[in-house]
């Protein structure tokens, strides 16, 4: 398969972004970000790598719909970088890969959103291949690896067995009929286009097969404003999944509740994630996130972030922590981002402890 031409996916990115001004007053929209990250750490059998991605959104809006269409590209990891040995540093990286983990660009996301009138409580209904985590555990400070953390677990919790891209439809809902309140319920494929062997369309969108089941998760927002936003989920994924301590038993269902909140305070955000999954098939069903942001000025702002995950009971496995830092630079005011940080990884997947240096340049338009 021929690999992804990031220069070539730049310059048409870039033509993209330069001519959205002409959409301005259109029903057609155009976003999208290109990102590039550097990493080195300090053991020596990882080698310092560079993964670059690329996201274009045309959504074509009317009154009472929008319709999206969502590309999406990766460049191919080296096989022995820190992206590649250590899954928690980098969750830019493997959003867009073959079956062979080589780069591609695809066709992430396909869905339409219908706006309803005729009812008090439902107020919009989306439907297609969708993104689950687009609606659902997101948080202010702890959702973009774009902008802000870049190590896996602070940027989705980790304890939400969310498949990929895959088909589902999603219900907003106003909860309760009292502002500041939202509840969404979203019911998708349990296997999306990642989570699969062969990583193609065929598969993804035939739901025919028992073995995928469904994943299933409500979310309701308590309180979601500029200064305050708190959130609580539950979700099941009726898929089958294996037993950590019983191999033979490979028919068990994965489920799990968690919590988001954060808290502004002038020029900080605090921030705070929770998870709780089933211990029988999860390495680590717990997990706890907190950080911190500062904004300095209109240029500088710095982030602080650490995660917990709590080894279940049926494993021999060690609890894992992950710290990141990062101080984000944006240059003369402009849609271009460049974020050094530090991550420290304990418990890792190469048996040792991990400090990673990065640097990231994000482009938004």
């Amino acid at each position: 398969m021929k690999k992804f031409n990031f220069k070539q996916t730049l310059l048409l990115l870039s033509i993209m972004g330069a001519t959205q001004p002409a959409f301005a007053n259109s029903p057609w929209q155009i976003e999208g970000d290109l990102t590039g990250i550097a990493q080195t750490s300090n053991q020596s059998q990882l080698e310092p790598g560079f993964e670059s991605s690329g996201d274009l959104f045309i959504t074509y809006q009317n009154n009472q719909w929008q319709g999206t269409l969502h590309l999406e590209g990766n460049t191919t990891p080296r096989q022995n970088s820190v992206t590649s040995q250590i899954a928690d540093s980098n969750a830019d990286a493997f959003s867009a890969t073959d079956q062979y983990d080589n780069g591609r660009i695809q066709l992430s996301e396909l869905f339409l959103s219908f706006k309803t009138t005729r009812s008090d409580i439902l107020q919009q209904l989306d439907f297609g291949i969708l993104d689950a985590t687009a609606l659902f555990d997101t948080h202010p400070i702890m959702n973009d690896e774009n902008t802000q953390f870049i190590a896996s677990s602070l940027v989705n919790n980790p304890t939400i067995d969310f498949p990929d891209y895959t088909l589902g439809v999603v219900a907003t809902l106003n909860a309760g009929l009292k502002p500041n309140r939202q509840s969404f319920v979203g019911i998708y494929s349990g296997e999306g286009l990642a989570d699969s062997a062969s990583r193609d369309y065929n598969e993804t969108l035939d739901v025919a097969p028992d073995k995928k089941g469904l994943f299933i998760i409500a979310e309701t927002q308590i309180i979601d404003t500029s200064i305050h936003h708190l959130s609580t989920g539950a979700w099941i994924h009726t898929g089958p999944h294996t037993e950590l301590d019983n191999p033979n038993n490979d028919d068990l269902k994965n489920y799990g509740i968690y919590l988001t909140a954060s808290h502004q305070m002038q020029k900080n955000t605090i921030g705070m994630h929770l998870g709780y999954a089933n211990p029988e098939v999860n390495d680590y069903n717990m997990a706890v996130s907190l950080s911190v942001e500062h904004t300095y000025n209109s240029q500088w702002t710095a982030g602080l972030g650490g995660t917990y995950q709590s080894a279940s009971s049926h494993t021999q496995l060690k609890d894992r922590q992950t710290i990141e830092a990062y101080g984000r630079y944006q240059l003369n005011q402009s849609d271009v981002y460049l974020t050094p940080s530090v991550q420290y990884l304990t418990h890792t997947d190469i048996g040792k402890d991990v400090m990673t240096a990065n640097i990231r340049l994000s482009y938004l338009f």
